[in-house]
């Protein structure tokens, strides 16, 4: 493959129209995600009542889908240097799988299974999402359709709660999962028939040679260990327990030497997160801003339903309304976001200005500010400057490191295009690693200041009593358990703006790269799946 700095002319429009309809595709599959990431969260009370839940085990229904969402994104980001089509198809056929179990679930165990396998499929949408972007499109127009993405993504993130609100108030749960059937059926066909292959210059040996097995195998099992035990101490058993102390040290020690075996070895594989592309300060420090991201959105997509059916006499349907605001103005400025930084190509500015707000946003939540009393105004207006700075946020960190990996001077143009295939991989990683982290941290937090203020039986069962509190008289005999919950995502808010001010300061930090023409294949060596793209 040679290397060259100039643009090349524009696809035909045949082939345009092919590179649109697999866009239009990978729309479509990310949405039936962010929906179903989100649509069970304010329907946890009603799961819980009818297969007979515990707290603990419903939210391990979300943590089990984003944990394999996590897990899952290096392993198919490897995989798809083999065949972008067949590992997109591999991916859909466990994200249905994942729908079906789902759906059929009587247990929390089937229930929770399903949930994991659907996370598989899901991460693996994601992380192949925005490999093929960095084949379509070079950075500057990614600008454009990142944007479009994001609001595709905000928009199923935020009203996946009202979806799920609706249907678990007037029909049933089940039909979070039966609705997202045909339109993954839709995107097994549309999205595999018009996906792009790019050659590389190596064989499928030498690429199967190259992924990081031990690391991936490590990472999952080292994560999963450390997670689980976390979000069990000081309920199921205290943090003092030999099982607490000894599952926190195995897992983190299982973290520790996969990446240190996966760095040190002398054979010639391919870390998981390669340190060549996280080495260079502004790509290090959005990637976090990836992760911090991640973590804030989906620990309030996640919690404030609770805050809604808990202090307030809200039904599921009613909670998810209260999450639009969020959706439609994070949607509106994910698009400005995209649009300002495709003309000024600069992006640290729109970052800074992001976290500050999110900074700013969260002050009133965890400073205690709005309770019980606050009236839902209050809190809708609230969220104004967080979602202001979720739409800044979420479209900057991915191109900032994106613009980072395709500015490196200190290697060949064949590494530089695996950098950049890694970079486009990796923040989806990061953004679902804080996504798990944020949940698994909130159900902990919750859980154990819960435990400390109620009965045993109150805290496990508190989803439970929670989708009962509707009536005047029922919400004044349990008012101290109101305040118990309240109290306890108050503490989640802390940390969150904690994370947000670290985010704000270390964003002052990066480079602001100017966007130049892309580096492209040539036409010769580029082609859309059974047609020549020419």
């Amino acid at each position: 493959m040679e290397e060259t700095h100039d643009e090349k002319p524009a696809p035909s429009s045949h082939s345009r129209n092919q590179i649109l309809l697999c866009f239009l595709g990978m729309l479509l599959m990310n949405l039936v995600v962010a929906i179903d990431a989100t649509a069970l969260s304010v329907a946890f009370p009603a799961i819980s009542k009818d297969i007979d839940a515990s707290f603990i085990s419903i939210y391990y229904t979300g943590i089990s889908f984003l944990l394999a969402w996590t897990v899952s994104q290096p392993v198919f980001a490897s995989f798809a240097a083999l065949s972008r089509r067949v590992t997109i198809s591999v991916i859909l056929v466990f994200f249905m799988a994942g729908i079906i179990v789902s759906s059929l679930a009587k247990e929390t165990w089937v229930l929770i299974l399903g949930r994991a396998i659907q996370g598989i499929g899901a991460g693996g949408i994601v992380a192949l999402t925005y490999v093929l972007m960095a084949d379509l499109f070079t950075l500057q127009e990614r600008a454009k359709f990142i944007s479009y993405l994001t609001l595709v993504y905000l928009v199923g993130t935020i009203t996946g709660p009202l979806i799920g609100g609706g249907f678990s108030d007037r029909v049933s749960w089940r039909w979070i999962f039966w609705f997202q059937m045909p339109l993954t059926a839709l995107a097994m066909i549309l999205v595999p028939i018009f996906t792009k292959s790019v050659q590389v210059p190596l064989t499928k040996k030498q690429i199967l040679a190259g992924i990081d097995w031990v690391g991936m195998t490590g990472f999952g099992i080292g994560l999963s260990l450390f997670l689980i035990i976390f979000s069990a101490s000081g309920v199921s058993w205290p943090w003092k327990h030999w099982r607490t102390i000894v599952g926190l040290i195995l897992g983190a020690l299982i973290l520790v030497a996969t990446f240190s075996l996966s760095y040190l070895s002398k054979m010639k594989v391919r870390p998981m997160i390669p340190l060549v592309v996280i080495k260079d300060r502004t790509a290090a420090i959005n990637f976090f801003g990836s992760f911090s991201q991640g973590m804030i959105q989906c620990t309030l997509v996640y919690y404030l339903p609770l805050f809604y059916q808990t202090a307030r006499p809200f039904s599921p349907l009613m909670a998810g309304v209260l999450l639009l605001p969020m959706c439609a103005i994070s949607s509106i400025f994910s698009i400005v976001a995209g649009q300002l930084i495709a003309r000024t190509q600069r992006i640290k500015r729109l970052s800074v200005i992001g976290w500050t707000l999110f900074a700013l946003g969260l002050i009133p939540l965890s400073a205690g500010a709005l309770s019980v009393k606050t009236p839902v105004v209050g809190w809708i207006f609230a969220t104004v400057l967080m979602s202001i700075a979720n739409g800044f946020v979420i479209v900057s960190c991915p191109l900032a490191t994106q613009a980072s990996a395709e500015h490196r001077s200190d290697c060949a143009f064949e590494e530089r295009i695996g950098i950049k295939a890694m970079a486009a991989a990796l923040n989806p990683f990061f953004r679902a690693l804080g996504q798990v982290i944020g949940v698994v941290l909130g159900e902990t937090v919750i859980s154990n200041i819960l435990k400390k203020k109620l009965s045993s039986d109150e805290a496990a069962n508190i989803l439970s009593i929670v989708s009962q509190l509707h009536s005047s008289n029922a919400r004044s005999e349990q008012s101290y358990l109101i305040q118990a919950v309240v109290d306890s995502l108050n503490v989640v808010w802390l940390v969150l703006n904690v994370v947000a001010v670290v985010n704000m300061l270390l964003s002052f930090l990066t480079k602001d790269f100017k966007f130049e023409p892309s580096v492209k294949p040539e036409p010769s060596k580029v082609k859309v799946d059974g047609l020549d793209k020419q």
